[in-house]
């Protein structure tokens, strides 16, 4: 079973906040020995996850430039349309 611990030498989460009170509580684990393999796939496992939120970011902020750009380019145009349709009708004439 893990103990909440306190470090005496490290600040409260309340002193750095100034005074606002937050409880928080720290647990440690017993430490564990892992085996090289124990440890590679851990390590692959945390690998995959990295990669797997990593993604999700990129493609959320992705999508959100592809908007953006989407409605910059229709506004553009909307912006050029009367001189271009002015233009055309203009060079049709005899």
């Amino acid at each position: 079973m893990t103990e909440p611990i306190y470090p005496d030498d490290l600040p409260i989460l309340t002193e750095t906040l100034g005074g606002v009170a937050i409880p928080v509580l720290r647990q440690v684990a017993a430490p564990r020995e892992f085996s090289e393999a124990q440890m590679q796939v851990l390590l692959q496992h945390f690998q995959a996850h990295l990669e797997t939120v990593f993604s999700q970011k990129l493609n959320r902020h992705l999508e959100q430039l592809h908007h953006q750009a989407v409605k910059l380019a229709i506004a553009e145009l909307k912006t050029e349309l009367p001189d271009l349709l002015r233009n055309l009708i203009d060079s049709n004439q005899p």
